[in-house]
């Protein structure tokens, strides 16, 4: 049985929220944004997750003085399928070079300010 697709954008929340839960020598300032999609068809599930923490810094004490790490952009755009799964056409079962059903790597940039 096939279910609608579900989307949740839980909004902005302010990372220094995360404080509880991080150890007492780190700090997380910032915004994060988040939205979800997901569909659960009887074939398996699939979506999209994307979050944007945008610009920020973590901060970090050492002994008695605080490091600070700014960034400009940190974001994960991540597809959700189900294990096995791949589209119908999937490339001639990936021999052509032009694949985009392969797994691509993680990118990570950094920026400074």
């Amino acid at each position: 049985m096939a279910r609608a697709a579900d989307s949740l954008s839980p909004g902005r929340f302010s990372l220094d929220s995360l404080g509880p839960w991080l150890p007492k020598d780190v700090a997380w300032q910032g915004q994060l944004d988040a939205e979800i999609a997901l569909d659960l068809p009887a074939s398996g599930p699939r979506g999209r997750v994307s979050v944007d923490a945008g610009r920020g810094s973590w901060r970090i004490r050492e002994q008695e003085q605080w490091l600070a790490f700014a960034y400009d952009e940190l974001r994960l755009d991540s597809q959700l399928r189900a294990e096995g799964s791949m589209p119908a056409s999937c490339c001639a079962a990936r021999r052509s070079a032009s694949c985009r059903c392969r797994p691509r790597s993680t990118r990570v940039r950094r920026t400074s300010r």
